[in-house]
């Protein structure tokens, strides 16, 4: 499926983590076929999957979970992965749902980002209960509407680290009490160094340490380095030296206050221009600044504590920048977006979906408002659409007439779904609407076209047919083979008018909803030989009916020979010469009647749209005269006697046309 739909490119790539979403069964679960996924899901999956930085996504109100290779170490072995893909977060983390589940809801609530350092998270890996400590950050994922669906995770497992930092303490405590003894706190404070060092090098985080009050560099890791763009040269340097550029930006002013203050200082996404391969680039950095302390509670060097999350915040931005262009992409379309809360009626509208209902931008717009603006002949059908979308969890569509304030009416076309909490109740439903006024305008026209074509025609048609008729009494007297010829000319030029007259009235019914249903019982067999014989087929044509030839229907007989009419009359206009075979069906609870022939057959692009009003298809040369009316009549003939048509057929080896209608049990009429 996924290399076969196109739609489906933002799940390339992602490596294993990759391959199991894209062959995730996701129709089982709350989310759906990825096809009707939103884009805002899309574009932050995409990122996840292709990213080297471990995350994590919750979405939706299950909070439906997604990871990526780079997340994958921190379940361990035989632990959950890779089972908790695509399941609700409650069940993939019954162990520590108490703690991230209030973070998860203050951020669908619309508070900040978090962000933890450090935190004690257990989790189940390795077939154990495992303490584990994280350094990680929550972040909202806004759906093209504005809306919270998402919950965005960052993280780096630091328990390495903490357990670190925890045997450094408890070695400096070991130093303390140690003091008495002077050699051996010499050779304590050796291994402590030592023990230090080996921490920092090995810490899972950029870890560097400045000394004195001109931050002078004594200790850094790899990651460090990486970040800064430099060697190991820079140890012993101060650090306004070792990196020249951040002269100007805060971090200096930051440092200095920390060493003076002796209080800690932690940044979030701070912004750094860093020299690297000779380029200045643009980074991201969440960093910790914390004073380290002599006995006597005097500063004497700051732990520098850094982690690189210029992915995460640029993966935000192009969250933003999706959601900005789907933005620019409504008001192109004049597209109108909003929220309204069932419990209290509030609604939250944009700009162009006021304009929509005829209000200024800058005033309120209620939930009241609208619907008093809804022409009242709607309203009843809107409420029971919406109650049925929310029921069913489906999309609500409507179009209907609304009144402006200035008194004129317009056309809306609205379409909106309903989100549900935990437990299932809906809360809100988010729409859309556009005004159709222009489009339902062109329709209206074309339908009164019709109308007035048919009826403009039809008079002097009728004038027409009188003369001709005359005429016709009186051809035998004296008149040229020439006149004799004309009247005849004029007899089939004038039935065939009438016939596209007939096209258009019908049209113009079903249009109206006047095509009226005149139900009797008849016998199948003879209707379909008396279809034939109306015909008038050419001596080498035949038309065969065959089947259940005494089966009778309860049906409008005139209407649907008019059916069986069109479908003959086209195998003889397509395919002239071709016997045509006509069958009758016996299903049990339904009749199927079909018409056959041998002729050239229906392109398969055809088949789809040959219904439709108007269609002709595109094999049909300018020798087949017509409006491409018939099938579409026929169609809404079948469709009023709560039946279905269709056609088979393929290039070469002809077309069957046929219906089906329920059938009736005359004993109980």
């Amino acid at each position: 499926m996924f290399s076969s739909n196109p739609s489906l490119s933002f799940l390339a790539g992602g490596g294993e983590m990759g391959q199991l979403t894209r062959e995730f069964d996701w129709a089982g679960t709350t989310l759906g076929s990825p096809t009707t996924w939103p884009q805002s899901l899309r574009t932050t999956l995409s990122i996840l999957l292709n990213s080297r930085f471990p995350m994590f996504l919750f979405w939706g109100p299950e909070q439906i979970g997604f990871y990526n290779d780079a997340y994958r170490p921190s379940l361990g072995i035989d632990g959950k992965h890779p089972k908790i893909l695509g399941m609700p977060g409650a069940e993939a983390w019954p162990d520590i749902w108490h703690i991230i589940k209030p973070l998860i809801d203050g951020v669908l609530a619309g508070e900040e980002a978090t962000w933890s350092e450090d935190q004690l998270i257990p989790i189940e890996r390795n077939g154990n209960l495992e303490d584990v400590y994280w350094t990680f950050s929550y972040s909202p994922v806004r759906t093209e509407s504005g809306s919270i669906e998402g919950v965005f995770v960052t993280c780096s497992e630091t328990t390495s680290r903490v357990n670190m930092l925890r045997e450094l303490k408890e070695s400096n405590y070991t130093q303390q009490q140690l003091n008495g003894d002077l050699q051996h706190s010499l050779r304590a404070t050796q291994l402590s160094e030592a023990r230090f060092r080996n921490l920092v090098e090995q810490a899972p985080v950029a870890i560097a340490i400045l000394e004195g009050r001109s931050l002078v560099i004594r200790e850094v890791n790899e990651m460090i380095l990486q970040i800064w763009g430099r060697d190991h040269s820079v140890v012993g340097k101060p650090i306004h030296l070792a990196l020249p550029e951040i002269q100007g930006q805060p971090f200096l002013a930051l440092l200095d206050h920390v060493y003076i203050s002796g209080i800690p200082y932690y940044g979030n996404e701070a912004k750094v221009l860093l020299e690297q391969q000779g380029e200045l680039k643009e980074l991201y950095v969440n960093f910790a600044y914390k004073p380290v302390k002599d006995t006597d509670d005097t500063t004497h060097s700051i732990m520098v504590i850094a982690i690189d999350v210029t992915e995460q915040v640029e993966a935000r931005k192009a969250i933003d920048e999706v959601n900005a262009r789907l933005t620019i992409a409504m008001e192109a379309a004049a597209l109108g977006s909003t929220e309204v809360e069932f419990a209290t009626g509030k609604m939250q509208a944009t700009a162009q979906f006021k304009k929509n209902y005829g209000r200024n931008p800058e005033e309120d717009f209620t939930y009241a408002q609208l619907f008093e603006s809804i022409m009242p002949e709607y309203r009843q059908e809107i409420k029971h659409r919406v109650a049925a979308a929310v029921k069913n969890r489906t999309v609500y569509q409507a179009e209907y007439e609304v009144r402006w304030p200035d008194g004129t009416l317009h056309w809306i076309a609205a379409y909106g779904k309903a989100r549900y909490d935990d437990e299932g109740v809906a809360r809100r439903i988010v729409g859309m609407t556009a005004d159709i006024t222009d489009r339902k305008t062109f329709e209206r026209r074309k339908d009164d076209f019709l109308s007035i074509a048919s009826h403009e025609l039809k008079t002097p048609l009728t004038s027409l047919k009188a003369v001709l008729q005359f005429l016709n009494l009186i051809k035998d007297q004296p008149f040229t083979k020439r006149h004799v010829q004309l009247i005849e000319q004029a007899n089939r030029s004038m039935d065939k008018m009438g016939r596209l007259m007939d096209d258009l009235l019908h049209v113009n019914r079903i249009s109206e909803g006047q095509l009226q249903l005149q139900k009797t019982w008849f016998n199948s067999a003879r209707m379909l030989e008396g279809c034939c014989s109306s015909v008038g087929l050419n001596a080498d044509e035949e038309c065969a009916v065959t089947g259940d030839l005494d089966l009778e229907l309860y049906a409008d007989e005139q209407r649907l020979g008019q059916v069986v009419i069109n479908f003959i009359t086209n195998a003889v206009k397509y395919a002239p010469g071709s016997p045509i075979s006509i069958s009758i069906e016996n299903l049990g609870d339904q009749v199927k009647i079909t018409v056959a022939d041998n002729g050239p057959g229906i392109p398969e692009e055809a088949k789809s749209q040959i219904f439709d009003r108007y269609f002709r298809a595109s094999h049909s040369s300018n020798e087949y005269t017509g409006l491409g009316l018939g099938l579409y009549i026929s169609a809404e003939i079948v469709k009023r006697h709560n039946g279905r048509i269709g056609v088979h057929s393929e290039p070469g080896k002809g077309s069957s046309f046929w219906f089906t209608l329920p059938l009736e049990d005359r004993s109980k009429r």
